[in-house]
């Protein structure tokens, strides 16, 4: 299911997935609620959210869809729960190379209930598109064209800004690899999008997520 969560004090309604930034745009929404998660766990603001759910927006509310590459968005997926967390979800195992993870998900699509493989584009029309890749442009202009007071959250930082760039975490620096499961955290590398993004892979994505590559070229 896509969630949408409701602001009654700004009358809008705000639409992120899992791996779309969530956590961060979470801490923006309660921040303009008053309440301040930017020094807590990453869970509280997630937990905190959970009273501000709706299942369908307000007449007249202003609506907000966050929108990733859904490329970058499954690849986000693998690295985090396949890799790093080693758990079992239910449309893999623990040593998923990419490739099989995006075969599964294609197979088993209507079938899964994961919040984070779930399509982003909700069911209603929304007001605003706000592009993961361009937040650090489009959110300052947002805030302003709604009268939201700014939140001193830092849009530009590169964690966002550059969400397709290749990340090498503490350890080993630039050892040849292969890019599947284990191997990729074994080898300390992340692979970038287009290091296993072939063009049978991202056929089968766009067959999966069709609605929210449409939102994404449109904006």
């Amino acid at each position: 299911m896509t969630y949408a969560y409701v602001s009654h004090r700004h009358k809008f309604v705000l639409v992120v997935g899992g791996r779309c930034g969530s956590t961060l745009f979470k801490t923006w929404f309660m921040l303009l609620e008053g309440k301040d998660f930017r020094q807590s766990p990453p869970n509280s603001v997630h937990s905190a959210m959970i009273s501000f759910t709706c299942d369908a927006p307000p007449k007249g509310y202003r609506r907000i869809l966050v929108l990733r590459n859904p490329a970058a968005r499954l690849l986000s997926f693998y690295k985090e729960w396949v890799v790093r967390k080693q758990i079992n979800h239910e449309c893999m195992g623990r040593a998923e190379s990419f490739q099989s993870l995006v075969t599964k998900l294609e197979q088993r699509r209507d079938k899964l209930h994961d919040s984070h493989l779930q399509p982003q584009v909700p069911a209603f029309p929304v007001h605003y598109t706000i592009r993961l890749d361009l937040v650090s442009q489009q959110m300052p202009k947002l805030e302003e064209e709604l009268g939201l007071s700014p939140t001193c959250l830092n849009w530009s930082h590169p964690r966002y800004a550059s969400p397709h760039t290749v990340t090498l975490v503490p350890g080993k620096k630039g050892e040849a690899c292969t890019w599947t499961g284990h191997e990729i955290w074994e080898h300390q590398a992340w692979p970038s999008l287009p290091q296993v993004l072939t063009p049978e892979i991202q056929a089968t994505i766009r067959t999966i997520f069709e609605k929210d590559y449409q939102a994404w070229s449109s904006c």
